[in-house]
This record gives C-alpha cells, sequence and structure tokens, in this order.
C-alpha cells in the first residue's frame, strides 16, 4: 500500500508513523473527507482497489 496509489485514486492522503509494543507500524491514512458518505465512498474505492484492509477511523 503507497500514498501514490491513494494520491492516483484522488483521494486526500497523509502518511503516518507509530510505536506499538516496541514494534512500528506506517499507515497511509486517506482523508480528511467531510462527510461520512464521502468517506464510505472513499472506503469502497479502495476495497474495488484491492486494499481490503481499508476502514474508517474516527
Amino acid at each position: 500500500v503507497t500514498a501514490r496509489a491513494f494520491a492516483r485514486r484522488g483521494l486526500p492522503m497523509q502518511l503516518g508513523r507509530a510505536r506499538h509494543r516496541g514494534a512500528a507500524y506506517s499507515a497511509v491514512l486517506a482523508g480528511p473527507f467531510p462527510s461520512e458518505n464521502q468517506a464510505q465512498q472513499a472506503l469502497a474505492t479502495l476495497r474495488q482497489a484491492g486494499f481490503e484492509a481499508a476502514r474508517i477511523l474516527r
């Protein structure tokens, strides 16, 4: 999963990093979206593109 893949789909994106129990994680975040409906549409787009683990965080 890359930030470029999100951007190619016209989605606003950010890169994020976190540590949990000593393990480092990287994440590509799409958004923010002005409405729940737009977030749901973006989620559907990402899942159809093969990003099955995509989810909405509030």
